[in-house]
């Protein structure tokens, strides 16, 4: 069994992540732009945008370089050059579109805001296979496993 790298992330730092993503979630629903995923209680842009951050945040504060806060939308990678799909549950699978740009995909999740676990990651190719469609979510997506992501101390540089 692999060991899985944990961020803990401090009081400080998540009220600064939560400061930057909801000055994004205000930006992107001022610019008319709404997330392409169907609305479910509790789940709405805000919370989204605060959970994503959470997972690129803990990504780069593992990598040790500095989280890049911008109002950029998607021509920007996540993390130095990686894209990070952060779940709120940490059984959870990496989800991937086949329409998401040609990237290394990292899996984080928590389950609290101050734990967050980097599963591993995969190349965008490697997840999209056919017998990983998950026609049921309500953004139907492919989903990889976690025992089909590499180990996060192979990631490559990007």
């Amino acid at each position: 069994m692999k060991t899985l790298p944990i961020v803990k992330l401090t009081g400080d730092e998540i009220r600064h992540i939560f400061t930057y993503a909801d000055a994004i979630t205000d930006y992107r629903l001022a610019g008319g732009f709404h997330s392409d995923y169907v609305p479910i209680a509790g789940h709405d842009d805000y919370t989204r945008r605060r959970r994503g951050c959470l997972g690129e945040y803990a990504l780069a504060k593992h990598l040790g370089v500095d989280y890049q806060f911008t109002l950029g939308f998607e021509a920007n990678n996540d993390v130095h050059g990686y894209e990070v799909r952060t779940r709120g549950r940490h059984y959870y699978e990496l989800p991937t579109h086949a329409d998401d740009h040609d990237a290394i995909y990292i899996l984080a999740t928590t389950e609290t805001d101050h734990i967050v676990v980097l599963h591993g990651w995969a190349t965008l190719r490697e997840t999209l296979k056919p017998e990983r469609w998950a026609g049921h979510m309500a953004r139907p997506c492919y989903l990889t496993k976690h025992d089909q992501l590499h180990p996060m101390e192979t990631l490559p540089a990007a």
